[in-house]
């Protein structure tokens, strides 16, 4: 587990990197890094073990602010602090970052095996 301050660090920095359109598309996802699944995200589906998770929620995504909440919004990223290692924070992100794009499971591993 890393503090969730630091995997919002990370998280910052590595938006900061990613192509203008993939950020652009991101305007309208919040990052919402936790300690751990909530309730909430259980009952949605959300494994307790699980490192992160992209879900939707109505019709209207709110903007991405500052980038971080710790309320549900309608499209989020979820990163939870106690799952990961530092090491990990890049290929979830990216991983959930993908199907906020629009891709599903296979053409995320596609990606995902050609980077």
């Amino acid at each position: 587990m890393i503090a969730p301050e630091l995997v919002r660090r990370l998280v910052l920095d590595m938006i900061a990197e990613l192509p203008e359109a993939i950020r652009s598309e991101l305007m309208s996802v919040r990052v919402v890094v936790l300690e751990a699944p909530t309730a909430l995200l259980l009952s949605e589906g959300v494994e307790p073990a699980e490192e992160g998770a992209y879900i939707v929620r109505g019709e209207d995504p709110m903007p991405m602010g500052d980038g971080f909440t710790d309320d549900p919004q309608d499209r989020a990223i979820y990163l939870f602090a106690r799952n990961l290692t530092r090491e990990r924070v890049r290929s979830v992100l990216l991983h959930e970052v993908a199907h906020a794009c629009g891709l599903n499971e296979e053409e995320v591993s596609d990606l995902e095996a050609a980077s």
